[in-house]
């Protein structure tokens, strides 16, 4: 039932990014689970003279299981046969990854007015993966895998990957993308990927935290301002109250005539600070780490559905753009690869100049920002 259109992020955007396929450090290929002893994972079948694992049904895509997989089970016909899968997966890998965090991507062939949902399974062995001992990555996880297209992007920006978080320093890990259909069926993705995150960094620059009250140079707008009221760590942040003017300006007061949503770059500038430490050798595993909270209004939805988490040097912003900010109040730690913003050993002078973080935000929203370090 797919439509022949191939899912793909379209325009610069990439935990969730959207068509965001730059790489950076050691790529592991994905792995092909042709002939691999049964039980096999979903997608493919045991062939019973051999008792190895051969490709499901469907053209070299994940095919809809009859199985329970994760506490859901697929949907069935009245023979007890699986329906015909709704998508196809054409591809699915990843591309990069930090000591906490890895950025998944795929791209999908289907009709939106099929989807239901992604799910993405991970774990630390491909035995953990097929015994079902995994983490599941749903849309109450990271929003974006909820929709087929990112929010305030008139359906142009796909969903085509995401970022999985805490995870651990050093190991390696597996995962397969499930597609969930209006039709019931599940869509799992014909191969696993895996890769490695990277080891825990040795260096670091600090450019906030609570042992420098107030980072030299200034934050923009004004009411982005330093606070006491939910840091963290330590004992200080920074926070900004969402007001929006009709016009969808932000605004640091209260107007009468506002818009529900605005767009702003909440920004910390005038820092110049040295980080000349970093060496070609360095680079490819150096990131920038950040932690973001938003606080919905009213629990109402307040995800930042396009977002960027950027730096400043001497070559302007360079930053990670098409990032989904997660609002349900808790901070998240997002790390950030250099080496996907655009710089390179060659052209990064050593020096941070400025941070920002921009999203269009819900009015009424809370977003706090702290413990901001480069680390490499």
């Amino acid at each position: 039932m797919y439509d022949g259109s191939v899912v793909r992020g379209v325009g610069s955007t990439g935990r969730a990014l959207v068509g965001l396929t730059l790489a950076a450090g050691c790529s592991v290929p994905n792995i092909d689970l042709e002939g691999r002893p049964c039980p096999c994972l979903g997608g493919w079948q045991c062939e019973a003279e051999t008792q190895t694992c051969v490709r499901g049904a469907g053209e070299n895509s994940g095919t809809a299981q009859g199985s329970s997989t994760g506490g859901e089970t697929s949907a069935e016909s009245s023979t007890g046969t699986p329906p015909q899968a709704a998508f196809d997966i054409e591809t699915f890998s990843a591309d990069w990854s930090t000591p906490q965090s890895m950025h998944w991507t795929w791209e999908l062939r289907g009709a939106e007015e099929d989807f239901r949902a992604f799910e993405l399974w991970i774990a630390t062995s491909a035995d953990a993966l097929e015994q079902g001992d995994v983490i599941i990555f749903d849309r109450d996880v990271n929003p974006e895998l909820g929709r087929f297209s990112l929010a305030n992007t008139n359906g142009v920006d796909l969903v085509v990957g995401t970022i999985t978080d805490e995870l651990l320093p050093g190991t390696e890990y597996w995962g397969q993308l499930h597609v969930l259909d209006t039709a019931g069926g599940r869509t799992v993705s014909p191969n696993v990927a895996v890769r490695p995150t990277t080891a825990e960094p040795t260096s670091s620059l600090v450019i906030f935290t609570d042992d420098d009250p107030f980072p030299p140079g200034f934050s923009l707008p004004a009411c982005f301002s330093r606070s006491a009221a939910v840091p963290s760590e330590g004992t200080h942040h920074f926070e900004f109250l969402v007001e929006c003017a009709s016009d969808g300006i932000a605004a640091c007061e209260p107007v009468s005539e506002s818009a529900p949503e605005c767009f702003e770059n909440l920004r910390i500038q005038g820092l110049e600070r040295p980080a000349a430490d970093i060496g070609g050798g360095d680079f490819a595993d150096a990131f920038l780490e950040i932690d973001i909270a938003i606080v919905p209004p009213d629990d109402a939805p307040a995800h930042g559905w396009w977002g960027d988490i950027s730096i400043q040097t001497s070559e302007g912003w360079r930053g990670l753009y098409g990032v989904t900010l997660r609002a349900d109040g808790e901070y998240r730690r997002y790390q950030v690869p250099l080496a996907q913003t655009g710089l390179t050993p060659e052209t990064f002078d050593g020096v941070i100049q400025g941070l920002r973080v921009g999203s269009q935000w819900t009015r009424g929203a809370v977003v706090r920002l702290d413990e901001v370090t480069l680390r490499w």
